[in-house]
């Protein structure tokens, strides 16, 4: 039987979810007090499960609808710039091989030539795009194509986490204010932190630094293109 909760759903929806909400569920950890009373450890961890499964869905859906953002910051989709004359993430004979494995493989194709390409990069564009959806539509099986099926689990992760960025961001400052809060007695103290406070105002401001120097654009391009590397590399 299918999991419910396939492999991919898990490392490239869930996982990120997770991690949005870690900060959140420290703190929420951190103000549980009463540690005889297990139960609140266990609704604590429903909730981050619950909460973690509704994000994901979302997540994915802003991965989607801010994906075209990424391919326009990108310069194109990376499975359609690859196969451009002027990209350089593939030699040139490994480039020409390609379109040659391309040619014999799918009925009609004729790819554009440099010169073609070049007078009319849009309808080059068109036709690499199809090729890779005819890549993509010839490799979904996940254990023949594996190494592709880890890079795409790894893109999606990536850029899904990246889409939540804002959503990350905005629950770390609630909940620093909130611990602020807390941790001077309703701002009565300013000077009165223990060293749990300041570790956990530490961690907070480190979560932040990952969220802000770390999930950027070019973190889901480094990705992307070697996804793309992968998906041409099975035509051989």
């Amino acid at each position: 039987m299918k999991s419910i909760i396939d492999d991919y759903s898990l490392r490239a929806r869930f996982y990120p979810s997770l991690i949005v909400l870690l900060p959140a569920f420290v703190v929420a950890i951190f103000y549980i007090t009463d540690i005889e009373k297990y139960y609140h450890y266990f609704t604590a961890l429903c909730g981050l499960g619950l909460f973690s499964y509704v994000l994901a869905q979302l997540g994915r859906d802003r991965g989607k609808k801010k994906e075209p953002d990424l391919f326009v910051a990108f310069g194109g989709k990376p499975t359609t710039q690859i196969m451009r004359y002027k990209d350089t993430h593939l030699n040139s004979i490994s480039k020409n091989r390609y379109r040659s494995l391309l040619e014999q493989m799918i009925p009609n194709l004729i790819l554009p030539t440099q010169i073609e390409e070049n007078n009319d990069p849009i309808a080059a564009d068109e036709i690499y795009d199809s090729c890779a959806r005819f890549l993509i539509s010839r490799t979904r099986d996940n254990q023949k194509y594996y190494l592709l099926y880890k890079e795409n689990t790894s893109y999606g992760f990536r850029r899904n986490l990246w889409a939540m960025k804002g959503i990350a961001i905005t629950i770390i400052l609630v909940v620093m204010a909130i611990h602020i809060y807390n941790a001077t007695a309703q701002l009565q103290y300013l000077n009165d932190f223990t060293n749990k406070d300041i570790f956990l105002a530490a961690f907070l401001i480190f979560t932040m630094c990952i969220w802000i120097f770390v999930v950027t654009k070019n973190w889901v391009k480094m990705i992307a293109f070697s996804y793309a590397e992968r998906l041409f590399e099975t035509l051989e």
